[in-house]
């Protein structure tokens, strides 16, 4: 099966258009200015939140309710998602999920970094999304944590250039390999969630795990390039410009998403929508962190459809490393908070 798929995809990625991505809205210089006057904002609020964090003060009720109110006005102001969009991303059984993926982790090892539990609790939140569109109550279960609890163990090892084979791989081999790494952790995510799967679902699992993988690699360029690492991108970046390679990504990406359609949860159309919205918004940072892998032409094409300045992007960049994103630097906040309350209540017990 996995094969079948891997064959399959490759085959769409190999038919994807290499023609600039199809974003609807474009924003001129002022309107960039005053997204960037919205977001540093935002990020003096993180700051904040981020001060008490050093000094190991978990928040407060209001303090959540005014973290919350404030991330959803810069999402909302500064990169116009739209309520039904928020109203997903900030419900309350997503918040608990996040906060109760940290407390389970911090109690199984409490070794592991942040860092590791960050990127655990990412797949979580990918299986959430499967909740949701499977029409399944959105909760943490004892099969989410275990698998997501996996990356942090195993992903970092299988990326390891200290251990990786030494090969010399066709483009084509290449792209296989990261389909069928991707695919084949969001088919599992499915069954993990629903236990049973018709054939068109296992085959959207496989795609969206493809292209999130895919994404994955297009932000992560620079370092894999760096490491040694070689994936669709890595592998001739910063020699040939990515371009082409970046749009058959996109269009692939719209490939997968019309296969939602296979899914009979109450808000399809939603996950769409907010999906679509997510990864344009995560195409879009990750040219501009990584200039140089792109032409001269297409960074100024491309920079058309950014809320912020591409100058902008990299100047806040080093705030948020190793997370180059500004919706991860504040949740990353209300998981530190939790983990704060955590620490606390340990300490109270032992005391």
């Amino acid at each position: 099966m996995l094969t079948n798929y891997t064959e399959q995809y490759s085959i769409i990625w190999e038919s994807c258009s290499s023609q600039l991505p199809g974003f609807s809205k474009s924003y001129v210089k002022s309107e960039k200015l005053r997204r960037e006057q919205t977001l540093d904002q935002f990020l003096e609020t993180i700051k904040s939140f981020r001060k008490k964090r050093i000094r190991r003060i978990a928040m407060n009720g209001m303090d959540e309710h005014l973290f919350f109110e404030n991330t959803r006005a810069f999402l909302r102001d500064g990169l116009d998602f739209a309520d039904g969009q928020l109203e997903v991303m900030f419900s309350a059984e997503l918040i608990e999920v996040t906060k109760a993926f940290v407390r389970q982790a911090r109690a199984f090892d409490r070794d592991l970094s942040f860092t590791d539990i960050f990127q655990a609790c990412r797949n979580a939140w990918i299986m959430n999304g499967l909740q949701l569109i499977m029409g399944i109550p959105i909760q943490l279960t004892p099969s989410i944590f275990a698998y997501s609890m996996l990356y942090p163990y195993t992903d970092n090892l299988l990326d390891d250039p200290g251990i990786s084979g030494s090969e010399l791989l066709t483009d084509q081999e290449t792209l296989k390999i990261c389909l069928a790494k991707g695919g084949a952790s969001v088919l599992a995510d499915g069954y993990l969630v629903a236990g049973k799967l018709t054939d068109a679902q296992r085959y959207f699992l496989f795609g969206y795990g493809a292209y999130l993988q895919l994404l994955d690699d297009i932000q992560d360029v620079e370092e894999d390039y760096h490491a040694g690492l070689m994936t669709v991108f890595s592998k001739d970046a910063f020699q040939f410009p990515l371009d082409d390679k970046l749009n058959k990504t996109y269009w692939f990406g719209e490939h997968v998403m019309r296969s939602l359609d296979f899914f009979d949860g109450r808000h399809i159309e939603l996950f769409k929508s907010l999906m679509r919205k997510s990864m344009d918004l995560f195409i879009t940072e990750s040219i501009a962190q990584n200039t140089e892998a792109y032409s001269r032409n297409y960074i100024t094409e491309f920079e058309t459809y950014s809320p912020f300045h591409f100058t902008y992007i990299c100047k806040q960049k080093e705030q948020f490393t190793p997370y180059n994103g500004f919706l991860l630097a504040a949740i990353e906040e209300l998981a530190f908070s939790e983990n704060s309350r955590i620490e606390k209540t340990t300490a109270a017990s032992v005391d």
